[in-house]
């Protein structure tokens, strides 16, 4: 007896496996029928955290692929080279049967356009210091001016204020001259002196005290001397003039 139902518990293993082997099998064969009749060819790509000005560089990656069978497509592939895209800093893709590829892309945030004086040129920079591509350019970033190109070093000043918060970017904008950040009023064609260093808490200063400092015919304001700020104006016919041009006067903060 005990013989018997154990012959019995062999056939039916035997039988499980070769019926699950004809059914892969029939499987594969319809897989690779509806794949050779394109029902897998990928027709639509949908994609997340792009800019439409992106969109070409992105379709540049995805549009070879289209009208491939979707199982020989390599997401991994697509995302090294979605990431290789300049501004570009990650790329997931992944498969949605039967048709369909997804693709989220993570973008670097400008912080500024930078124009050099010396050489005409202007670039866009990232809030990590990475120089990104013209379009990436846009007219509600900060414009800093560097008058030479040893004003560079203070960038790394103002990417550590826009990773505070973000550069004011209407009304004027920053001149990097002789070591020290300028900002220049556009209407007035103030300029208000926020030095080398510190230049955030130099900003909420200015703000603070910009409706209490009567700014008529003034040409500075000078915030580089802890706990006061220095008015500057332009000398009017027959006024005294200073050493540097101007009469300053000191206003304790």
């Amino acid at each position: 007896m005990r013989k018997r139902r154990s012959t019995g518990g062999r056939a039916g293993v035997w039988l499980f496996l070769l019926g699950s082997a004809v059914v892969l099998f029939l499987g594969a064969l319809a897989y690779r029928w509806a794949e050779r009749e394109g029902y897998f060819d990928l027709r639509v790509v949908r994609v997340r955290g792009c800019r439409a000005e992106d969109s070409t560089a992105v379709a540049g990656v995805v549009g070879p692929y289209m009208l491939v069978p979707l199982g020989r497509i390599d997401p991994g592939e697509v995302s090294a080279s979605l990431s290789a895209i300049e501004g570009v800093t990650s790329a997931r893709v992944s498969r949605s049967w039967p048709s369909t590829l997804i693709v989220e892309v993570s973008l670097a945030i400008p912080a500024m356009k930078v124009f050099r004086m010396d050489s005409g040129s202007c670039l866009v920079m990232g809030h990590d210091g990475q120089v990104l591509p013209s379009r990436f350019a846009s007219d509600t970033l900060p414009l800093v001016q560097l008058s030479s190109g040893a004003d560079t070093l203070l960038l790394p000043e103002m990417l550590a204020w826009s990773a505070e918060a973000s550069l004011p970017s209407s009304g004027g904008h920053f001149l990097i001259d002789h070591g020290c950040v300028r900002w220049i009023e556009r209407e007035s064609g103030m300029e208000v002196l926020l030095g080398s260093c510190a230049l955030s808490s130099a900003w909420s200063l200015y703000e603070r005290l910009r409706d209490l400092i009567p700014v008529e015919g003034c040409h500075e304001l000078d915030l580089r001397f802890r706990g006061q700020v220095v008015v500057r104006r332009s000398p009017g016919p027959g006024a005294e003039l200073s050493g540097a041009g101007w009469r300053s006067t000191c206003r304790p903060v």
